[in-house]
């Protein structure tokens, strides 16, 4: 199988190259829920109120695996750099065995720890009871998947590590497709399969991650895609467990602190009235969908600089650094000009028939329009210091981050502005950290970076 060479040759069609499928993965991923979405609100809203309630849950306590996957990415990345014209080099299989070894070890805890403490967690936050039985079942199915699903995100960062990004791509299509096909089946029944309901949701992801692993288990195993994981390799090595979660925890509250920043803003909003919720939901979800191209680039950028890392070549990371910042910056304004020119248009797609949560939300694509260049500086700053195998540096630029947006949320709503603060506070947050980390990329000095080892 021929193998991805991103240590030499033209930067920005490599770039380009790594962060469209990566950009297509992430929107795919994020089509698991909608799927879920549309076919679990034909049951009603009680139903879409058990899944809702359901989502911040899991993805808090699933952020612990995500990190520990970014981490086999990291050192993926800097020893593919080091050994480039080696097919299957023993270093890289090893690291690969010992990061699903560590995988299966984490996932299975969580997944334990989830299924007991689902119902617990969910009267904690005083969920209703009439969602409550729904709310519990659902979680319980997805925890049982938790291995799942940890399995292939491995896959997936030990296959960007390589460079990779097509075959994820290509599994998560076909995931999404068999989703679409088991969620009305499972949901609704048919013939001798039973009526599930909110249960059927659950139980169709699954099925379709526990296929999605077997291929990519499948795939490392054969080994002809660069590395292969082996049993000599699975004896458990504390060296090298040890640097996956010394990468691995900081990530893992990165993306914690993430979470639970949006669950404090939406918390803040609450009090303004359905209104001023339904408006910064949606506007949310787009700010979501907008960030995927970004969080694209920032993954190829950090893919990039971690093999270039490896393998020495530090010249080539600052010319990476530069080229990523080009076309971030093209993509950002264009982006925030059609967005702002459309705000209107864009929220009537997803709320037709209310004046005033179209009014409101409007207001809100309107300013998230203009943080968006901001946010692409945090975005790049990130995905390289991630390649440079420096996740705790990322973890507190994001720390910052959303301690600010929430600091300036609460002084802010505060003022004559009201709500309005809480939407400008991502905007002020996003200058303040742009200016900040724009200096930072100006001074960064590769050279005093090595590989991780």
């Amino acid at each position: 199988m021929k193998q991805n060479n991103l240590i030499s040759g033209n930067i920005r069609k490599q770039l380009i190259k790594l962060a469209i499928p990566l950009t297509l993965m992430n929107l795919l991923q994020s089509t698991y829920q909608i799927i879920d979405a549309f076919w679990i609100g034909k049951l009603g809203k009680d139903a879409v109120s058990a899944i809702t309630i359901s989502l911040p849950i899991l993805f808090l306590i699933m952020t612990i695996g995500m990190g520990i996957n970014l981490a086999s990415g990291i050192i993926i990345s800097h020893l593919k750099g080091k050994y480039n014209h080696q097919y299957n080099n023993p270093e890289l299989n090893k690291t690969a065995t010992q990061s699903l070894l560590l995988i299966f070890i984490t996932s299975s805890l969580i997944g334990l720890i989830g299924f007991i403490i689902s119902k617990p967690l969910l009267i904690l936050i005083n969920t209703p009871s009439n969602i409550l039985n729904d709310a519990e079942n659902y979680m319980k199915i997805i925890f049982l998947g938790n291995i799942f699903a940890f399995t292939f995100m491995n896959f997936s960062m030990i296959m960007r590590g390589l460079g990779n990004v097509k075959l994820p791509t290509y599994i998560i299509a076909l995931s999404v497709f068999l989703n679409l096909f088991l969620d009305p089946l499972f949901i609704f029944g048919y013939k001798i399969i039973p009526t599930l309901n909110v249960l059927g949701a659950a139980v169709s992801t699954l099925i379709t991650q526990l296929i999605s692993s077997l291929i990519a288990v499948t795939i490392l195993i054969k080994g002809n895609y660069g590395i292969k994981i082996s049993l000599k390799y699975i004896s458990p090595d504390i060296k090298t467990l040890k640097k996956l979660l010394k990468l691995g925890l900081p990530a893992s509250i990165e993306f914690s602190v993430r979470i639970l920043g949006f669950i404090i803003t939406t918390i803040l909003v609450i009090p303004f009235g359905t209104t001023y919720i339904s408006s910064y939901g949606i506007g949310s979800n787009i700010l979501r969908y907008i960030m995927i191209p970004l969080m694209g680039f920032s993954m190829a950028t950090a893919t990039m600089i971690g093999q270039n890392l490896g393998a020495g070549k530090y010249k080539r990371l600052e010319e990476i650094k530069k080229e990523s910042l080009k076309i971030l910056t093209y993509i950002t304004l264009s982006s925030s000009i059609l967005l702002y020119l459309f705000s209107n248009t864009i929220a009537k797609i997803f709320i037709p028939n209310n004046p005033d949560v179209i009014y409101q939300t409007t207001i809100f694509i309107k300013i998230i329009s203009l943080a968006i260049f901001f946010m692409s500086i945090s975005s790049i700053t990130t995905g390289i210091l991630r390649g440079l195998g420096k996740t705790k540096q990322s973890m507190i630029i994001n720390l910052i981050y959303t301690t600010l947006q929430i600091a300036l949320a609460l002084i802010l709503l505060k003022t004559r502005l009201g709500v309005y603060g809480i939407y400008l506070s991502h905007l002020v947050a996003a200058i303040i950290m742009a200016i900040s980390l724009s200096i930072f990329l100006k001074k960064i000095n590769f050279k005093i970076y090595k590989p991780y080892k």
